[in-house]
């Protein structure tokens, strides 16, 4: 929430400024990873508009990304043809709109935090700042020889549209 996009405001907002008033890629309410949620979510990507308020849909197919506390719960929900933890067996329309999932080990918070990567618009970018390179030097007064190895990346995004998340329910 700290590093600010192009925009001026963070990756996932309800209020990315837009010519015409604001846009939104994250849920009013945050909430945990369920059926409905991800639907939700899905239904949201219809509703995101251009910097000119045009429609800006970000279609799918998704990658959803979680972390190992939801990664159950994910499997259940994309992988079920009926709706999870139901017992309607309505069809599982959410299914057909995500293409796979991913349970990153480094989201580690207590927080439920998941996401939706457009696969198609993916913005989100991993930068080479300085290539890898090394340096050798001798030392002929201690009679050392040095070596060093160093390389530098920055993560950012070009966009906030075809990424879309909530913080989860708690």
């Amino acid at each position: 929430t700290t590093f600010l996009g192009p925009d001026g405001v963070p990756l996932l907002s309800t209020v990315h400024p837009t010519m015409v008033g604001v846009t939104s890629n994250r849920l009013a309410t945050d909430a945990a990873f369920g059926y409905q949620s991800l639907a939700d979510m899905i239904q949201l990507n219809g509703f995101i508009v251009s910097d000119r308020g045009n429609p800006a849909v970000v279609p799918g197919p998704y990658l959803v990304v979680g972390s190992y506390k939801n990664r159950d719960r994910m499997k259940r929900v994309v992988g079920s043809p009926m709706v999870a933890d139901n017992a309607n067996n309505s069809k599982n329309a959410a299914k057909d709109d995500i293409d796979s999932i991913h349970i990153n080990p480094y989201l580690s918070s207590v927080q439920d935090y998941w996401w939706l990567i457009d696969k198609s618009m993916n913005p989100i970018f991993l930068m080479e700042r300085i290539a890898l390179f090394s340096d050798e030097d001798y030392d002929m007064d201690t009679f050392v020889h040095k070596f060093g190895l160093a390389e530098e990346y920055i993560a950012s995004f070009e966009d906030f549209r075809g990424v879309s998340g909530t913080t989860g329910a708690g």
